[in-house]
C-alpha cells in the first residue's frame, strides 16, 4: 500500500515525539535512582529536669551518607573540648532492617577502644525502616529525620508515623505505636523535611522538627540547621521543663519542653564516598539482635558475639549463633574449641601409647 509524504511525516514526527518523550522519562527515573549525597555537621541535645535546669548535654559531630534508597550515618559523641569519646555507625538498606554498631574510641575517631580493655563494640539490628532510639539520649533519630528522611516521606501513605524520638516507639516497648504528623517538605515529594509535627492524642503538639535554613549542592537542597523539641505534656508537668517560644509582650510560655536538639551543617557533597553503605567496627563485638521482635512482644532478643570486627548474619544464622552461645554459658567444656584440643590431646596419647607397646613388643626377651 502507498504512503503519501505527508503520512510519512507525520507518522516519523509522532515516533520522535514519542522517543523523546521515553527519553526524558528514563532520564528523570535514572536522576531519581541515582541521587547521591553527604553531609557533615554537629548535634547538641539538651534534656531539661522538671524544675527547667539542665539535667545533661550531649555533642556529637556526624556525617550523613546517602545513595539512592539506603543511607549510613556515622556519628562521635564528644566531650565539651571536642575530644572524641564513643562511635557509632547506623544503616539502612532499603530491606526493613536498621544496623547499627558503636563503642568507645581513642584519639582515632571510629576505632573502638573502650577504658576497661581491648577493643569492643555492641551492634543492634532491629526490623525497621528509621532508627527510633531506645534511650532518651538519642541522638540519631534526629540526624535521620533531617538529613536521610527523603525517600521514607515519598513513601507514605498515611499521617499516623512512629515518632522516631520517643523511646515507647522502639521495639524493645511498642513498635506499633503511631502519631499524627503533619510534614512540609524542602522542594516537593523525594526533598528532605522543612518542618515535621507530632500530635499526642488530645490534639495537643508533642515535639517539632524545624529548619533554621536552607542551603544546597547543585539540585541537593538540605536544611542548613534546625531545631528538634519535645514538648511537656499538659497537665500536671506542663508549666514546668525548660520554657518554650514566647509570644511578643507576654511574659507566659506558649509551651514548655524537656528536650531540645539543635543542629547545624558545615559541609554538603554532592556524592557518597563510601562503597558500602552497612556498619563496620574494630574488636570484639557483642551483637543484640532484636529483628524476631514485633509489636509489643519484646522477649525474643537474640545475642551473639564476634571476635574481630561485626558481621550482619541472616536470621538463620543468628539463631544458630545464640544457641550456640547458650550451650556454651550453660557448660563451657561444650566449647568446639576444647572439644577439638581434647581430641587432640586424645590422639597424641593414643599415638605414643601404641609406639610405645610396640617397641616394648620388639624388646621381649626371645624364648631358648
Amino acid at each position: 500500500m502507498a504512503c503519501s509524504n505527508g503520512d510519512f511525516y507525520g507518522t516519523a514526527t509522532r515516533n520522535l515525539a514519542c522517543c523523546g518523550l521515553f527519553c526524558l522519562v528514563l532520564m528523570a527515573v535514572t536522576v531519581v535512582s541515582a541521587a547521591e549525597y553527604e553531609v557533615d555537621g554537629q548535634l547538641d541535645l539538651t534534656i531539661f529536669n522538671v524544675d527547667g535546669s539542665v539535667h545533661g548535654v550531649t555533642r556529637s559531630k556526624f556525617t550523613v551518607y546517602v545513595r539512592d534508597f539506603s543511607w549510613l550515618i556515622h556519628s562521635i559523641v564528644v566531650d565539651e573540648t571536642s575530644k572524641p569519646l564513643f562511635f557509632n555507625e547506623t544503616s539502612f538498606t532499603n530491606n526493613g532492617v536498621i544496623y547499627s554498631v558503636g563503642g568507645g574510641v581513642d584519639e582515632n575517631p571510629g576505632t573502638a577502644v573502650p577504658v576497661w580493655g581491648p577493643p569492643r563494640n555492641t551492634a543492634n539490628m532491629y526490623s525497621n525502616n528509621m532508627p527510633i532510639g531506645q534511650t532518651d539520649t538519642s541522638l540519631l533519630c534526629h540526624i535521620w529525620m533531617m538529613y536521610a528522611s527523603g525517600c521514607y516521606f515519598s513513601s507514605l501513605t498515611t499521617n499516623w508515623l512512629a515518632p522516631p524520638y520517643d523511646l515507647n516507639a522502639s521495639v524493645v516497648v511498642n513498635s506499633e505505636l503511631r502519631r499524627k504528623a503533619q510534614w512540609w517538605l524542602i522542594n516537593g515529594k523525594g526533598s528532605l523535611p522543612y518542618r515535621v509535627v507530632y500530635f499526642r492524642e488530645d490534639g495537643w503538639t508533642n515535639a517539632t522538627y524545624e529548619a533554621t535554613g536552607v542551603t544546597n549542592v547543585g539540585n541537593i537542597q538540605v536544611a542548613s540547621g534546625f531545631v528538634f523539641e519535645e514538648r511537656a505534656q499538659r497537665g500536671y508537668f506542663y508549666k514546668v521543663f525548660a520554657p518554650g517560644q514566647m509570644v511578643t509582650g507576654e511574659s507566659t510560655p506558649i509551651y514548655y519542653i524537656r528536650k531540645r536538639a539543635v543542629g547545624n551543617v558545615t559541609a554538603i557533597r554532592p556524592v557518597c564516598s563510601r562503597k558500602e553503605l552497612i556498619p563496620v567496627a574494630n574488636g570484639t563485638t557483642t551483637v543484640i539482635d532484636q529483628r524476631l521482635l514485633h509489636g509489643t512482644n519484646n522477649t525474643a532478643v537474640l545475642n551473639y558475639n564476634f571476635s574481630d570486627g561485626v558481621e550482619w548474619v541472616s536470621v538463620a544464622e543468628a539463631k544458630r549463633l545464640h544457641e550456640a552461645r547458650g550451650a556454651l554459658a550453660a557448660n563451657p567444656s561444650w566449647d568446639p574449641a576444647n572439644h577439638k584440643v581434647r581430641f587432640v590431646l586424645f590422639a597424641t596419647v593414643l599415638w605414643v601409647s601404641a609406639v610405645f607397646l610396640f617397641f616394648l613388643s620388639r624388646l621381649k626377651p626371645k624364648r631358648m
